[in-house]
């Protein structure tokens, strides 16, 4: 059999703890072990990204 495909979730929600659907959706998809979950709005809080060209 083989291995299920990994997936990238990129999640961006300004509010998300008052996000009731959001998290309905979410929460399933952080207990795959396929998939990875990156929140946005953690790791850029004020969603500026720095980047060199």
């Amino acid at each position: 059999m083989s291995q299920p495909a990994k997936v990238l979730l990129l999640y961006a929600h300004p509010e998300s703890q008052d996000s009731v659907a959001n998290r309905v959706l979410l929460k399933p998809a952080m207990q795959l072990s396929n998939v990875t979950v990156h929140d946005l709005y953690a790791h850029y809080p004020d969603f500026f990204y720095r980047y060199r060209a």
